[in-house]
């Protein structure tokens, strides 16, 4: 009769180890961290007939009524984040004056990315006019609210 040993060793492979390493550090790196160095919007969006949502709130540092000219032409935001369920946000910057813009995805597609006729824009004006800013200080909230002025994209 032979004797089995019940200790069983599995080996896995060493650059198994070295992909869950490399994942697990890009996971800690995508990680909101609140930082005091750093201010935060926060603020919710609302539309009629909407129980969930969607997409992205946005901040683009610098920003100028010229910037939001055309849709086409609007240049990827410095910060991002995806709406909650809800349609509340917050996004955490360094300080300084920052243009706002909220996108509700109500088209087939990923929830990144420019809006597309259809979609749901909150604080982004429609061919030029007044821009939402909104000035982030270290270590503080700034709230902004319930906003429920959003606009359809129209088609192109």
């Amino acid at each position: 009769m032979k004797i089995l040993n019940n200790r069983s060793t599995a080996r896995v492979p060493l650059w198994l180890g070295f992909l869950f390493l490399i994942l697990f550090a890009a996971g800690l790196k995508a990680l909101p961290v609140r930082s005091e160095s750093e201010g935060t919007v926060t603020g919710k969006v609302q539309y009629p007939g909407i129980e969930h949502y969607r997409g992205t709130a946005a901040l683009w540092p610098n920003c100028q009524p010229s910037l939001f000219q055309s849709m086409k032409t609007i240049p990827p935001p410095e910060y991002m984040t995806a709406l909650l369920p809800d349609g509340s946000f917050s996004l955490t910057a360094p300080p300084g004056r920052y243009c706002l813009g909220v996108v509700v995805r109500q088209t087939k597609g990923g929830d990144m990315g420019k809006p597309r006729p259809g979609d749901l824009v909150y604080f982004i004006p429609l061919m030029g006019g007044d821009v939402f800013t909104v000035d982030l200080r270290a270590g503080k909230i700034e709230n902004i609210g319930l906003n429920q002025d959003g606009w359809i994209l129209p088609g192109q």
